[in-house]
């Protein structure tokens, strides 16, 4: 137990006073002799402290801290003297240097980190002021425009990423292979969607392409179409109509979407490329039909035909 040295001496017939009490009490000092000056020593101010031994068989042992209360760590003094001390720590506060505390409002400015190998965050460690989640970051795939909140410091989200993937227009795509259906009629007729994930158009029962919406579709068209009996003379043009039914060609920029077959009018068919822009004003009126439009007097019998359709909305 130590022995405390007081701070004020008596003698003989002095007077007892609360101010000689109290200087007593309050400049006591602990004795050097009431210490083992191996683990614990008293300073030149009479202060108690805990040294850090060099030694492999002494300093402190488990034992010899078993007395610091819970919730709290022992920290080195910033001169690095050996003297240990309790400091209380909480959930938002960790200890460095001199035992000194730093909370989460301290780390407002700019925190770096280093390590030699890899670093983990847990997934509820990044502020949510390091994430980024609107459409806005990273513009607008379909326009020009670029927002005021593009930031290249922050992190996008997956599903940030997705939404900019799901904005690049994504074509339907229409095929028939049997465009006569072996029956006596001029129009394209067993037309199929391949692939339409967007839903931007459907094929109704007069075979004829119908769009969802109003809007402006980019159309590319792979047209054949053959005469096939023996008889010469007989030739067709390729003719992208509104609804089956119209010998009216669609235009664009003001050339009608027909093509006519090479120059000779013996036995021979067309094979078309159609690239252009529809404007849909009206999802009932302006459709999409393909019309084997017969020249020289070709049957309406005596021709077969194929076509593949790629339809995007762009606008």
């Amino acid at each position: 137990m130590a022995r405390f040295v007081t701070g004020n001496s008596f003698s003989t017939g002095n007077q007892v006073t609360a101010a000689t009490l109290n200087a007593a009490v309050n400049n006591a000092t602990i004795s050097a002799d009431s210490v083992d000056n191996s683990s614990v020593a008293v300073s030149g101010s009479g202060v108690l402290s805990v040294k850090t031994s060099t030694g492999a068989s002494d300093g402190i042992t488990f034992e010899k801290m078993q007395h610091i209360p819970a919730n709290t760590v022992l920290v080195r003094d910033a001169n690095d003297v050996g003297v240990v001390s309790a400091k209380a720590v909480t959930d938002t506060q960790i200890l460095i240097g001199d035992g000194t505390g730093f909370t989460a409002a301290a780390l407002s400015g700019d925190v770096t980190m280093t390590n030699a190998g890899a670093v983990t965050i847990a997934n509820d460690a990044v502020e949510t002021a390091m994430i980024a989640d609107d459409v806005a970051l990273g513009g607008n795939p379909t326009t020009t425009t670029q927002s005021a909140s593009n930031n290249s410091t922050r992190i996008a989200t997956t599903a940030y990423v997705d939404a900019q993937c799901n904005l690049v227009p994504t074509p339907a795509i229409v095929t028939t292979f049997t465009a006569r259906n072996s029956e006596a009629q001029r129009y394209f007729k067993n037309l199929s969607e391949v692939t339409d994930p967007n839903s931007i158009i459907s094929i109704n029962s007069g075979q004829e392409i119908q769009f969802a919406s109003t809007g402006t579709y980019l159309v590319k068209a792979g047209v054949n179409i053959d005469d096939n009996d023996t008889s010469t003379g007989d030739a067709y043009n390729a003719v992208l109509v509104p609804t089956h039914g119209s010998t009216t060609a669609i235009t664009f920029g003001g050339v009608a979407m027909r093509q006519y077959p090479n120059g000779s009018t013996t036995n021979i068919g067309v094979i078309a490329t159609f690239t252009f822009a529809y404007v849909v004003s009206n999802t009932t009126n302006d459709r999409l039909a393909i019309y084997a439009e017969p020249e020289s007097g070709a049957s309406s019998s005596s021709w077969e035909g194929a076509a593949v359709i790629e339809i995007t909305k762009i606008a």
